[in-house]
């Protein structure tokens, strides 16, 4: 189970989210149902251990294993999508820190000549920057 419920913020407007991993998808586990109550998220083992979606990977974050038939396994595999082992962290924060400096130096020569509006807008576009290297720092994926 992910998303609020897992991670005890649930209010009454939110519905269950139930990931399925199965070895392969096909027969029965081929697609997602989503309902106003009840999301069943339907994913391939392969699928799981992929974690170059960066975008998805908080979807893990607090996520409780409700069965796991694989000994731990898909655990693990759970717990790699909601963390960042060191070596990906690593270049995570070197490759968001890079690409903060550069929209802070962009607004820093915009204000320089005196395009102000522009500035703003490197400012604004540095901060996702920012946010992805200091959770990056903490071995943490970015909501």
């Amino acid at each position: 189970m992910t998303g609020s419920r897992a991670r005890d913020m649930a209010t009454e407007h939110s519905d269950v989210d139930v990931l399925v991993i199965v070895s392969e998808r096909g027969g029965r586990w081929s697609t997602t149902s989503r309902t106003p109550e009840l999301d069943t998220i339907v994913l391939s083992l392969a699928e799981v251990a992929d974690v170059s979606d960066r975008w998805q990977r908080y979807a893990y974050r607090g996520a409780q294993v409700l069965l796991d038939r694989l000994d731990g396994r898909i655990a693990d595999l759970v717990h790699g999508q909601a963390r960042l082992g060191p070596t990906e962290s690593d270049a995570w924060v070197r490759e968001q820190l890079d690409g903060y400096i550069n929209f802070i130096y962009r607004a820093a020569k915009n204000r320089r000549d005196g395009r102000h509006d522009l500035a703003r807008l490197e400012e604004i576009e540095a901060t996702s920057w920012f946010l992805w290297t200091l959770f990056a720092l903490y071995g943490r994926v970015r909501p």
